[in-house]
């Protein structure tokens, strides 16, 4: 699925969502864009600010996303004459699907 497309359906999702509660009101697509880069920039920053892998960023109904920290590493790669390589640590943005959603 293409970011558009997403963004297309969730467009209609809401429509429908309001059509059912019987208030005025349409979401458009840019407006779902404008919210979804809202929301992709709220969970990059929060987990930039998480002091630790325990706090998590919640995604509704789908699971959470949270930040892991990853050791560095090294080795030596063999298909390329002995050479050693290092992975410097870093931290990584992680999702954890939640158990209600795990089957389709």
């Amino acid at each position: 699925m293409k970011k558009n497309d997403l963004y297309r359906k969730i467009a209609e999702e809401t429509d429908r969502f309001i059509a059912q509660r019987e208030e005025e009101g349409f979401y458009s697509q840019q407006v779902v864009e404008d919210v979804m880069n809202a929301f992709a920039n709220v969970v990059y920053r929060e987990a930039r600010k998480a002091s630790d892998d325990s706090e998590k960023i919640p995604l509704p109904g789908i699971g959470s996303f949270y930040k892991k920290h990853i050791e560095e590493k090294s080795g030596i790669s063999r298909l390329h004459g002995e050479k050693k390589w290092v992975k410097p640590a870093h931290d990584e943005l992680c999702f954890k699907i939640s158990p209600g959603s795990k089957e389709l």
